[in-house]
């Protein structure tokens, strides 16, 4: 009754079908495997995304690792929209290989390190002023 709802009635299109359910389930087993998962059925949206990271973008076993565990050091857990974000950054930059992800790591920590840090600054004679020093004086007092 799927297959009618998707309007596959001709054996062409069941071939199809059956290709791309084929290779859905590939995709996902390669996830499986770069990212140490124990064998289970995925979710819809997890098999979405190893179709695409697999069949669309391409992405090798030891990539997929690394954003697995840039995913896990960020977040605690296996977050696969977090994971895909990852992906999705390093295929629109056209970062392909693990040297080419670790140099883009290194450049977006010097970028970060290189922000000027805004340090708090104080001035006691502005706080003095205020009502919350005034309200404290009077706290201290009785």
């Amino acid at each position: 009754m799927n297959w009618a709802d998707e309007e596959i009635f001709t054996h062409e299109k069941a071939e199809e079908k059956l290709r791309r359910l084929d290779e859905n389930r590939k995709a996902w087993r390669t996830v499986e495997q770069a990212i140490g998962m124990v064998h289970r059925a995925p979710t819809a949206k997890e098999e979405a995304f190893a179709s695409v990271w697999v069949g669309q973008w391409l992405f090798s076993v030891p990539m997929l690792h690394e954003a697995y565990e840039r995913n896990v050091d960020a977040t605690g857990k296996f977050s696969p929209s977090y994971m895909n974000k990852i992906l999705e950054r390093w295929h629109r930059d056209g970062i392909s290989t693990l040297e080419q992800a670790q140099k883009e790591q290194e450049e977006r920590a010097a970028r970060k390190n290189d922000k000027p840090s805004r340090a708090a600054t104080y001035d006691i004679k502005e706080y003095e002023k205020s009502d919350t020093f005034e309200n404290f004086e009077n706290f201290m007092r009785k």
